[in-house]
């Protein structure tokens, strides 16, 4: 999808985004940070308060955009140095685009026994 003139993000049967990949990322706003702090629930409080930023839950981290990361790290991690058991920043994918317009990540993995099944039957022609 990276080399693609246009692509769209659909979710639930229904297109919510189509423009390029380039155009997509860019929209997010900044580079993607991604923190695994203790008491993630006061942790994304406090972010969303002291930031002004919107901060995602997602398994065992958090994740929030931030428009200069590398200038911006240093100060998060002073700010939250007893609690950061890991911190990381990237460019925005398509991946992230997908997951912040959704608010979950690709349901492949999230597939019923059912679901696979029925996919691998209808692969097979039955």
């Amino acid at each position: 999808a990276e080399y693609c003139d246009r692509i769209a993000i659909i979710d639930h049967g229904e297109i919510i985004a189509s423009d390029s990949p380039e155009k997509l990322k860019s929209d997010l706003g900044g580079d993607i940070i991604k923190a695994k702090i203790e008491n993630k629930e006061k942790a994304k409080k406090e972010i969303e308060n002291k930031y002004k930023v919107e901060v995602q839950e997602y398994k065992e981290y958090l994740s929030f955009e931030h428009e200069n990361g590398e200038e911006f790290i240093p100060e998060f991690v002073n700010h939250f140095k007893e609690n950061i058991k890991s911190i990381t920043m990237q460019k925005p994918t398509l991946d992230d685009v997908f997951l912040n317009l959704t608010g979950h990540e690709l349901r492949d993995e999230e597939a019923s026994a059912t679901d696979k099944m029925k996919s691998k039957m209808r692969k097979r022609g039955h």
